[in-house]
């Protein structure tokens, strides 16, 4: 009974956030709204507008139904609280490797050539809408969403009533899902694993948040200054040592989290040893 309800909220939360989506989809695009000629440029021009009403509506859901279902606010149930000084560093070091993860990948010529969608990808989250628009949505509310629902909520539930592995690979997995194309499927379930790595780590969400902001911003701002035409002719011979290096980035700092989280775990435990003798 006990999986039944955890996977029957999981399969709720998705729900929920796929009728936000179809609906806002209706709202802007086939309503009445859309024959007004001002309305079609506005959402011409900033293309992000129907995403930012489907982030917000879908948050303020979920925060809504997180208290009668779980007995406690959403900020308490998916552990969205403050941050030692140590981890915030750690955040924003993991988030600038992810930060020239993204940015090099793109610019080493046979994985552009090979998978374009990324580009591409890049390209409509970062560069598509208004600078206040793109940071709102691409930066601070999409990511918000994105860390409350498949960290906060979907992975908290799975491991209420599964072991922590599957309840890793299962969230991660519904993560890189949503894009419905395999390599951005595997490269954000990649991306899903890193930050469910790190929640468990530093038991706060914001931590997340934080890679996340890190690395979102850096590649809006680095693509709204031109980075693409200054590093596209650069070569693979640079690149992929840089690429290399965001990787080195990346795997270091999770390593500081796991190592420090070890010690304080076996500080407790001699902690406990020492009370009961």
């Amino acid at each position: 009974m006990k999986y039944l309800k955890s996977f029957g909220l999981v399969i709720l939360y998705i729900l929920i956030h796929i009728a936000v989506m179809k609906s806002m989809e209706f709202t802007f695009y086939h309503s009445s709204l859309w024959e007004i000629e001002s309305f079609r440029e506005v959402i011409g021009e900033n293309p992000h507008l129907p995403l930012m009403a489907t982030y917000l509506i879908s948050i303020l859901i979920y925060i809504l139904i997180t208290k009668p279902i779980k007995n406690k606010s959403i900020l308490e149930y998916i552990r969205f609280k403050k941050i030692s000084f140590k981890d915030t560093l750690i955040a924003i070091y993991i988030g600038l490797g992810a930060l020239i993860f993204n940015t090099s990948i793109i610019n080493i010529s046979f994985i552009d050539k090979a998978f374009p969608q990324f580009d591409n990808l890049l390209s409509f989250n970062y560069e598509s809408s208004s600078l206040i628009i793109g940071i709102l949505t691409a930066v601070i509310i999409g990511p918000l969403l994105e860390e409350f629902l498949f960290r906060g909520l979907i992975f908290n539930e799975l491991k209420e009533s599964i072991p922590l592995i599957p309840s890793v690979l299962i969230s991660s997995l519904l993560y890189g899902v949503i894009f419905m194309d395999i390599p951005l499927m595997t490269f954000c379930f990649v991306a899903a694993l890193l930050y469910t790595f790190v929640y468990i780590q530093v038991n706060s969400l914001l931590a997340v948040y934080v890679i996340d902001i890190v690395a979102t911003l850096g590649v809006l701002v680095s693509r709204r200054l031109g980075i693409e035409s200054v590093i596209s002719d650069v070569g693979d011979i640079y690149m992929i040592p840089v690429f290399l290096f965001s990787i080195v980035m990346i795997v270091s700092g999770c390593y500081y989290l796991w190592k420090q989280k070890s010690q304080m775990t076996n500080t407790i435990d001699r902690s406990q040893d020492i009370s009961v003798n």
